[in-house]
């Protein structure tokens, strides 16, 4: 009888099983299925992209080119050997806002016209001389005039990134010809910050204590290095309780927290490092 009932509750309850079981096959199957379809997607984007940058990297070298033999005040050839540039340069931002950002420096460098007499920039010479083709159409001119503005847009852009200073760590690599004594106290800094899970400015003034007593020492020792060394403490330093610290502004903040001579050294070391590091 028992075996019966067993036999009865199997026969009740495995359809159940097998039909949840064949609904989660299916559903993996179709997550399966949409992961490969986004993995193509991006590696069709990311081909795309690099055939745009390379499309308007053929085009700007075109330019180059063909710019060399006209002077400054040719506008309706130079506008329209630059019109591949124009037309390649919005195509790659449609595809990527940022690939096209990466490539407007690229775009933007100095060109060389009227058989090497003068040079030209893009961005400048769209935006000051686009005047000129409104005079053979309008629409021409709107068209020069609104890729003008994304071309400053995004040499604006990138600007920022690029003066934007990378935030450090202990493990970050060091620049070259820096002096051993002063190296290691800095990486004994960011070491110490880095680990610190709760602010405590006592703490990381004291760990600043080497590396300014080592910066001292090598100013007199090896001035040649003063710039160097002055660069590379100002770095934002990436710390354990979640916030980025600015050494200078840091000391500037904290330095009257400490008392006697130590606070004068400080502040004159935030001075020094503010001086040399421009």
């Amino acid at each position: 009888m028992k075996k019966l009932a067993v036999l009865l509750l199997v026969a009740v309850f495995a359809p159940n099983v097998f039909a949840l079981s064949a609904a989660e096959k299916a559903l993996a199957a179709d997550v399966q299925k949409a992961v490969e379809q986004a993995n193509a997607q991006a590696v069709k984007q990311n081909k795309t992209i690099a055939q745009l940058q390379e499309s308007l990297a053929d085009e700007l070298a075109y330019f180059k080119k063909f710019a060399y033999n006209y002077a400054y005040y040719d506008y309706s050839m130079l506008f329209q050997g630059m019109d591949g540039v124009r037309k390649a340069y919005i195509a790659l931002r449609e595809a990527s806002k940022e690939a096209a950002r990466q490539m407007a420096p690229k775009v933007n460098e100095a060109i060389v016209i009227a058989k090497g007499k003068r040079q030209l920039r893009i961005a400048d010479y769209v935006r000051m001389e686009s005047c000129m083709i409104g005079s053979y159409s309008e629409r021409e001119a709107a068209l020069w005039n609104t890729w003008s503005a994304m071309l400053e847009e995004d040499l604006k852009a990138q600007k920022a990134v690029s003066a934007k200073p990378a935030v450090v760590t202990a493990d970050t690599p060091l620049a070259e010809g820096l002096p051993d004594d002063f190296a290691k106290n800095v990486q004994s800094f960011r070491y110490v910050v880095g680990r610190m899970q709760q602010l405590n400015s006592n703490w990381v003034l004291q760990s600043m204590m080497g590396a300014m007593d080592s910066f001292n020492a090598n100013l007199k020792k090896h001035p040649q290095a003063a710039k160097a060394m002055a660069k590379e403490f100002v770095k934002p330093v990436k710390t354990g309780w979640g916030r980025t610290l600015s050494p200078v502004a840091f000391i500037n903040d904290h330095a009257c927290e400490l008392y006697g001579p130590v606070q004068n050294d400080l502040y004159q070391f935030a001075a020094d490092l503010q001086r040399l590091s421009r």
